[in-house]
């Protein structure tokens, strides 16, 4: 994303500032530097954002026998908190 920001404003991108897919701030000069993290906050903030649902989690506890499963799932039980399965789902 850095990249293509830099592009678009006329910012030439020198290999040495990127080790794969990590850009390596310190080895821009400080002006660009901080001329590309504003452009790329300017971008975040133009970004749209929407609310989610979140997601239902499931756990499945086992154990080595059935003796074993019972004692993990009365303590998980114990120290978590938990739903009755929904009935219905969301889209």
């Amino acid at each position: 994303m850095y990249k293509k920001l830099a592009k678009a404003h006329g910012i030439i991108w020198k290999p040495e500032w990127q080790d794969g897919d990590t850009v390596i701030f310190n080895m821009m000069p400080e002006e660009i530097e901080a001329q590309i993290r504003k452009l790329s906050k300017d971008y975040m903030l133009s970004c749209q954002t929407r609310e989610m649902k979140p997601k239902h989690k499931y756990a499945y506890v086992e154990g080595i026998d059935k003796r074993e499963t019972k004692a993990l799932r009365k303590l998980f039980t114990e120290r978590n908190k938990t739903y009755a399965y929904p009935k219905e789902r969301g889209n």
